[in-house]
């Protein structure tokens, strides 16, 4: 039998935990080279192409940050470029020690059972699983980010109080030189401070000139790359229209529904709904009993008035989300989560004893969750910002039920905790480790219901960390040897083409069949979601075919008149 203390964490839990994490930290290990770079990855490591050009123009050429172009020249600078497995292992690294990094942080807010539940729920999630595989920012971003939450909150209790803000604010600023997903921490350091003044108002001239102080160095770090950033002409040209067109003109149409369907492909659908109203019931665990009764002018408002107001708020948030997903005024769910938020921050600010720390984790999670699914127009995996907060507050939540006073409720919540994790555990090898077939690139079951169906409208962009080894380090190296020459086509993005190749398609991203390339290279499997059927191509023959654990993915046809012999010039 499970012996279980009111006082801590069922000791199966917490070898659960450790369990899961430990195997989600292999699970990062795993194959880490065995993919061709994918998507975003090559956009980080294109300076490449052009070694006639400084890398400080490259850089400000970018539409984001230095931060992990720097990683990735250092790297490659120091050993070449060796292999995919070699550019993804500093963000492996990252993403490793981010949940060390977050089990600290949680711990000095809300102690070790919270941190732990908070560390095991970012290290079984399959998105940051992927951010830990790929050669991009994000796991950068949240180690740092959790490093500076962790030294920022410190910074106010320790002796050594300023020069911890001194570095906070460093990291804080790196953090946004990484990229513009750090300024959606502002909220918790703006209200943290807020907070400070609330609880001691003879407190204000101090944490202001900490606030300055943090401001100060914040743009100092920041203004030192972006202020050449903007004036760079490549700005005004290109970037400011990206950023204009990912950010803007969404029209305050929620982008729940999208966001679902592309997330989900990385966690299982059932499992984000839980989490999500497991984090608002972590925002009543987290403050319901610390609101007391508010006197405004000669009124007063009981805490048992606030508490029942605070409640339906925090219902209004759920009911938002759900009504978001449907097509009836989808603007009406990003306002109601909006006044909704309105309303638990200034409930929050007004009547509640917690801690600055928490109320400022709530504001966080708020306002990033509304401007991530209601705001921004084309958020994709920037979501995983708003994640972050809601991890903590749904293992708050999930911490009281493991403590739960009635020991029906502490055994129930065992038993469904432990079948959960256990799931998620085989979904994520089966998209991780098992690759017959790869997961998404082909449909997939477990447990006999489809992991992820393959139809037209389910083709999403911005997918990454996926296994995908379609044999393009063995394609570069036919045409280095003069295997293959001249021109070439593909069905695959002419990014990840270009790099490999080392020049782009005739015909670019357009797969066009009869563009009379020398070469045609046809992907099973394609990142581009462009599904080619390998057949005859009139005036082509079939030259090789490139395979990955017996079975075919890549089929490689010259022009007759160019490979006269119909087979590989090196043969």
């Amino acid at each position: 039998m499970i012996k279980i203390s009111k006082h801590s964490l069922p000791l199966f839990i917490t070898v659960l935990a450790v369990i899961v994490i430990a195997y989600s930290v292999a699970l990062r290990v795993y194959g880490l080279g065995y993919s061709d770079l994918q998507g975003d990855e090559i956009n980080t490591i294109n300076y490449l192409y052009s070694p006639d050009k400084s890398f400080i123009d490259y850089l400000l050429e970018q539409k984001k940050g230095p931060i992990q172009f720097v990683i990735n020249y250092i790297n490659t600078s120091l050993f070449g470029y060796i292999s995919e497995g070699q550019v993804r292992s500093p963000y492996l690294l990252a993403g490793i020690v981010s949940i060390f990094a977050l089990y600290k942080f949680v711990k000095k807010v809300d102690g070790k059972n919270t941190a732990l539940i908070s560390a095991l729920l970012l290290a079984s999630s399959g998105l940051f699983i992927s951010f830990s595989r790929i050669t991009q920012y994000q796991s950068v971003m949240y180690l740092l980010l959790f490093v500076f939450l962790f030294l920022f909150v410190k910074s106010f209790e320790s002796s050594a109080r300023f020069k911890l803000l001194v570095i906070s604010a460093f990291l804080y600023g790196l953090m946004i030189l990484n990229h513009y997903d750090a300024l959606s921490v502002m909220p918790f350091i703006l209200t943290y401070f807020l907070m400070k003044v609330r609880n001691d108002t003879t407190t204000f001239a101090t944490n202001f000139r900490k606030l300055t102080v943090f401001m100060i160095i914040v743009l100092g770090v920041t203004l030192s790359f972006y202020i050449p950033f903007l004036l760079h002409s490549e700005f005004s040209d290109s970037t400011s229209g990206y950023l204009s067109a990912r950010l803007l003109g969404g029209g305050f149409m929620p982008r729940t529904e999208i966001t679902l369907k592309l997330i989900s492909m990385y966690i299982p659908k059932f499992w984000l709904y839980l989490m999500f109203f497991s984090s608002l019931a972590g925002i009543l665990v987290m403050h319901f009993n610390k609101i007391k009764e508010y006197k405004f002018l000669n009124i007063t408002f009981s805490d048992k008035l606030i508490k029942t107001i605070f409640l339906i708020l925090v219902c209004l948030l759920g009911f938002a989300v759900v009504f978001s997903l449907y097509p009836i005024k989808p603007r009406t769910s990003g306002l109601i989560f909006l006044i909704a938020s309105f309303g638990i921050i200034k409930a929050l600010f007004l009547t509640t004893k917690s801690s600055s720390a928490k109320i400022s984790l709530t504001v966080w999670y708020l306002a990033s969750f509304w401007f991530y699914l209601f705001f921004v127009r084309d958020p994709r995996t920037h979501v995983y910002i708003a994640f972050l907060p809601g991890f903590i507050h749904a293992a708050i939540f999930y911490v009281w039920l493991l403590k739960h006073k009635l020991s029906f409720v502490r055994y129930l919540a065992v038993t469904i905790f432990s079948l959960v994790f256990l799931y998620l555990s085989y979904f994520n090898w089966m998209i991780y480790v098992d690759r017959t077939p790869e997961y998404p690139w082909w449909n997939k079951t477990i447990l006999e219901r489809p992991m992820y169906k393959i139809s037209q409208s389910n083709r999403i962009d911005g997918v990454f960390g996926f296994n995908s080894n379609r044999g393009w380090s063995d394609i570069s190296k036919l045409f280095k040897e003069q295997c293959l020459q001249g021109t070439y086509e593909s069905n695959e993005k002419d990014n990840i083409s270009t790099f490999y190749v080392g020049y782009p398609q005739l015909m670019g991203d357009k797969w066009i069949r009869e563009s009379g390339a020398d070469n045609l290279i046809v992907v099973d499997g394609p990142q581009s979601w462009i599904y080619e059927s390998h057949r005859e191509f009139g005036g082509y023959n079939l030259l090789t075919t490139l395979y990955n654990d017996d079975m075919p993915v890549t089929f490689i046809y010259g022009k007759k008149d160019k490979y006269p012999a119909g087979k590989l010039l090196c043969e």
